[in-house]
């Protein structure tokens, strides 16, 4: 309809790839494995999905929960990247 909407289903578009690639990428158990060895990751995780699910719960406006997401979408990606980075830095040990 308008050009904010293209622009929010982009932005979902591509977080939700995004987080499938590092998940494909890492592999289920070794995420699982990271979410329990590293506070930060289960931080960054428990902190997006309790606020995500508060904000779903209490706000029925679609374009707010649009603009409310910035708020939280920061520590999902840094939870991603820890993730990746994580496995990065392991596989380049196994490599050596």
């Amino acid at each position: 309809k308008n050009i904010f909407s293209l622009i929010a289903a982009t932005e979902s578009l591509l977080s939700s790839v995004c987080t499938i690639l590092v998940f494909k990428n890492v592999g289920i158990k070794s995420s699982i494995k990271s979410f329990i060895l590293n506070p930060d990751i289960l931080f960054c995780f428990f902190f997006t999905m309790l606020f995500a699910a508060a904000l779903g719960l209490s706000v029925s406006n679609f374009g707010a929960l649009v603009r409310f997401k910035i708020q939280f979408m920061p520590f999902f990606v840094v939870g991603l990247l820890l993730i990746y980075h994580k496995k990065m830095k392991r596989d380049e040990l196994t490599s050596i």
